[in-house]
């Protein structure tokens, strides 16, 4: 998840993360990478394209 994890984590864990932290916005960009790797990778050993759906709410 990037050197960001553990300060972003630990924040949760405090109570202290705020909006807009900028180590909270690059655990999300590198956890979006990881989601289109394994869609990548997935679609590639199944032959067939491979999309992340979100939950609805």
């Amino acid at each position: 998840m990037g050197r960001a994890w553990v300060p972003v984590r630990n924040g949760i864990d405090d109570e202290t993360l705020r909006q807009g932290d900028a180590r909270a916005l690059e655990v999300v960009e590198s956890w979006e990478r990881l989601i289109r790797q394994v869609c990548l990778g997935l679609g590639g050993e199944l032959g067939q394209k491979v999309l992340p759906v979100q939950r609805a709410k």
